[in-house]
Protein backbone atom coordinates (compact mmCIF):
# COMPACT_ATOMS: atom_id res chain seq x y z
CA UNK A 1 0.00 0.00 0.00
CA UNK A 2 2.87 2.39 0.81
CA UNK A 3 4.45 1.63 -2.54
CA UNK A 4 1.14 2.47 -4.27
CA UNK A 5 0.86 5.80 -2.40
CA UNK A 6 4.47 6.66 -3.19
CA UNK A 7 3.94 5.91 -6.88
CA UNK A 8 0.69 7.90 -6.88
CA UNK A 9 2.36 10.90 -5.21
CA UNK A 10 5.31 10.78 -7.61
CA UNK A 11 2.96 10.51 -10.59
CA UNK A 12 0.93 13.48 -9.35
CA UNK A 13 4.07 15.57 -8.86
CA UNK A 14 5.32 14.63 -12.32
CA UNK A 15 1.92 15.45 -13.86
CA UNK A 16 1.81 18.85 -12.10
CA UNK A 17 5.32 19.68 -13.29
CA UNK A 18 4.46 18.71 -16.86
CA UNK A 19 1.32 20.89 -16.84
CA UNK A 20 3.06 24.05 -15.73
CA UNK A 21 4.87 25.70 -18.59
CA UNK A 22 6.61 29.04 -18.88
CA UNK A 23 4.30 31.91 -19.64
CA UNK A 24 5.09 34.94 -21.72
CA UNK A 25 3.15 38.19 -21.65
CA UNK A 26 3.20 40.85 -24.31
CA UNK A 27 1.90 44.37 -23.85
CA UNK A 28 1.12 46.96 -26.50
CA UNK A 29 1.54 50.60 -25.60
CA UNK A 30 -0.69 53.05 -27.43
CA UNK A 31 1.44 56.18 -27.79
CA UNK A 32 -0.84 57.98 -30.24
CA UNK A 33 -1.30 61.69 -29.52
CA UNK A 34 -4.42 62.72 -27.63
CA UNK A 35 -6.66 65.77 -27.47
CA UNK A 36 -8.63 66.79 -24.41
CA UNK A 37 -10.87 69.77 -23.73
CA UNK A 38 -11.30 72.27 -20.93
CA UNK A 39 -14.46 74.27 -21.42
CA UNK A 40 -17.87 74.82 -19.88
CA UNK A 41 -19.52 74.15 -23.24
CA UNK A 42 -20.04 70.39 -22.81
CA UNK A 43 -22.57 70.24 -25.64
CA UNK A 44 -20.24 71.83 -28.22
CA UNK A 45 -19.68 69.62 -31.26
CA UNK A 46 -16.12 68.63 -32.17
CA UNK A 47 -15.05 68.55 -35.81
CA UNK A 48 -11.61 67.08 -36.44
CA UNK A 49 -10.28 67.46 -39.98
CA UNK A 50 -13.80 68.24 -41.17
CA UNK A 51 -15.47 65.20 -39.56
CA UNK A 52 -17.82 65.28 -36.58
CA UNK A 53 -16.23 63.12 -33.85
CA UNK A 54 -18.52 63.85 -30.89
CA UNK A 55 -19.14 66.48 -28.26
CA UNK A 56 -16.86 68.03 -25.67
CA UNK A 57 -18.70 66.03 -23.02
CA UNK A 58 -17.37 62.85 -24.68
CA UNK A 59 -13.75 64.00 -24.20
CA UNK A 60 -13.50 66.00 -20.97
CA UNK A 61 -9.95 66.96 -19.95
CA UNK A 62 -8.05 64.37 -17.89
CA UNK A 63 -11.03 62.02 -18.03
CA UNK A 64 -11.42 60.67 -21.55
CA UNK A 65 -9.22 61.78 -24.41
CA UNK A 66 -9.61 61.81 -28.17
CA UNK A 67 -6.86 59.69 -29.76
CA UNK A 68 -5.57 60.91 -33.12
CA UNK A 69 -2.82 60.03 -35.56
CA UNK A 70 0.43 61.99 -35.35
CA UNK A 71 0.54 64.97 -37.67
CA UNK A 72 -1.25 68.22 -38.46
CA UNK A 73 -4.95 68.51 -37.70
CA UNK A 74 -7.68 71.13 -37.96
CA UNK A 75 -10.07 71.28 -35.01
CA UNK A 76 -13.31 73.23 -34.89
CA UNK A 77 -15.81 73.47 -32.04
CA UNK A 78 -19.37 74.53 -32.79
CA UNK A 79 -22.04 75.48 -30.29
CA UNK A 80 -25.59 75.97 -31.60
CA UNK A 81 -24.26 76.39 -35.13
CA UNK A 82 -21.65 79.01 -34.19
CA UNK A 83 -17.90 78.39 -34.29
CA UNK A 84 -16.43 78.91 -30.80
CA UNK A 85 -12.94 77.56 -31.56
CA UNK A 86 -10.99 76.94 -34.75
CA UNK A 87 -7.39 75.79 -34.54
CA UNK A 88 -4.77 74.11 -36.71
CA UNK A 89 -2.06 72.26 -34.78
CA UNK A 90 0.60 69.55 -34.96
CA UNK A 91 0.86 66.66 -32.48
CA UNK A 92 3.45 63.91 -32.18
CA UNK A 93 3.39 60.52 -30.48
CA UNK A 94 2.84 60.67 -26.73
CA UNK A 95 1.65 64.30 -26.80
CA UNK A 96 -1.58 65.52 -25.20
CA UNK A 97 -3.03 68.70 -26.71
CA UNK A 98 -5.44 70.49 -24.38
CA UNK A 99 -7.98 72.78 -26.01
CA UNK A 100 -9.06 75.60 -23.68
CA UNK A 101 -12.25 77.42 -24.60
CA UNK A 102 -13.62 80.01 -22.14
Amino acid sequence: MRLFLAIAAASLALFAAACSSPTKSAYTVDSRPTISFQTEHDDAEIYLDGRLVGTVEDYAAYDTVLKVQPGTHVLRLELNGQVIADEKFFVSNGANKIINVP
